[in-house]
């Protein structure tokens, strides 16, 4: 963790928030946006539900117009579910991918979100994940944040 780790509520509230915020996404899932996590998931979730975590900060030097200290962020936003719900777990995640990739310029508490970016996929095998087996398919997203002031 570096200088800036502190934002990492306010940028992990600001995913939350974007994500939940759009109808379409939030209908796809049960429990609306009861079933929208940024921590662990309340035990006995109805699946399927979106996990977002954060995986790691660094501090960056990013040059746009003026010189500007940034903070980054790695988050995985995974939607999880049991594996006859795979199709509904690519639709989420699709919808996330879309709502989430390039957005730029947005504030959420004392956090300023210069940019978020997805990176990658992830997709875990079926497995027991908090007492029920599920499948988890997400993605890494790279924001980049500073202090809203």
């Amino acid at each position: 963790m570096s200088g800036y780790d502190f934002l990492e509520p306010d940028i992990a509230a600001w995913y939350r928030a974007t994500l939940i915020a759009d109808a379409t996404f939030v209908g796809m899932i049960p429990d609306g946006v009861n079933g929208v996590f940024t921590g662990d998931p309340v035990q006995g979730a109805a699946t399927p539900y979106v996990v977002i975590q954060l995986q790691g900060t660094e501090g960056v030097l990013r040059i746009v117009g003026p010189t500007v200290f940034w903070e980054s962020f790695l988050h995985v936003v995974k939607a999880v579910g049991k594996p006859e719900q795979f199709a509904t777990l690519k639709a989420i995640m699709r919808r996330a991918v879309t709502l989430l990739d390039v957005q730029q310029n947005q504030v959420q508490g004392d956090a300023r979100i210069v940019s978020c970016e997805y990176e990658r996929a992830l997709r875990l095998p079926a497995d027991t994940y908090y007492g029920t087996l599920a499948t988890q398919l997400g993605g890494f997203f790279r924001t980049y944040g500073q202090t809203a002031a």
